[in-house]
This record gives structure tokens, C-alpha cells and sequence, in this order.
């Protein structure tokens, strides 16, 4: 739960609309809530970011399946995805993204 507060802390209501702590740990644990996670305009790139530090700091076999479902239900395209996963934390992009990118890196340092 950790994990999920300081995610929450660092992106509710800027690359998502406003949720519940309690309601982005079900979405993120894939478990049943009446909650959605609705994406704000202009931050599909930065929750790939996201869904891919995530996958990493997953120590499952299922993972994989995970992220596709997670992708699934943010409407984010697979091949979407895979061009975009890394772009937050590149040297080319905004300050925006390169400041996000390195907010979520800090979290997973924890």
C-alpha cells in the first residue's frame, strides 16, 4: 500500500482524474471496484511510464498479462505502448515529463 500512496500522492488529479488511495490500489491490484481510472488529456505517455516501472518492480510470472490488462482498461494500444514506455525519461522531452519521470523513479527507490 506503500507504493500505491505515493503513487497517488505524485499523480491523482494530474495524469489521472481524481480517485480514491483505496480505489487506484484495487485498479493497480486488478481487484473488483466500481471505480475508473480515467486518464487526463496529454498523459498516455507518462502512464506508460508509469504502468512500465510498475511491470518491472512486479516479481510475477503473470506480469506480462497485467500490463495488458491494465493497458486494456486505460485504452492505451500495445504498439502505443511500446513506442512511448520510455519517452518520459528521455533526455528529448519536456520539462514536464522529465520532472514526472524522475518523481516516479524516486518512489521506486524507496
Amino acid at each position: 500500500m506503500k507504493l500505491v500512496s505515493a503513487i497517488h500522492n505524485v499523480c491523482n488529479n494530474i495524469q489521472f482524474e481524481n480517485i480514491a488511495e483505496v480505489d487506484l490500489y484495487a485498479i493497480l491490484n486488478l481487484q473488483p471496484t466500481n471505480a475508473h481510472l480515467i486518464l487526463k488529456t496529454g498523459e498516455r505517455t507518462r502512464m506508460c511510464y508509469l504502468i512500465h516501472k510498475l511491470y518491472e518492480y512486479l516479481k510475477t510470472d503473470n506480469r506480462a498479462q497485467w500490463r495488458g490488462i491494465m493497458l486494456k482498461n486505460l485504452e492505451i494500444r500495445e504498439d502505443f505502448y511500446k513506442s512511448k514506455y520510455k519517452e518520459a525519461a528521455s533526455e528529448l522531452t519536456g520539462r514536464k515529463s522529465e520532472s514526472f519521470a524522475q518523481r516516479i523513479d524516486d518512489i521506486f527507490e524507496l
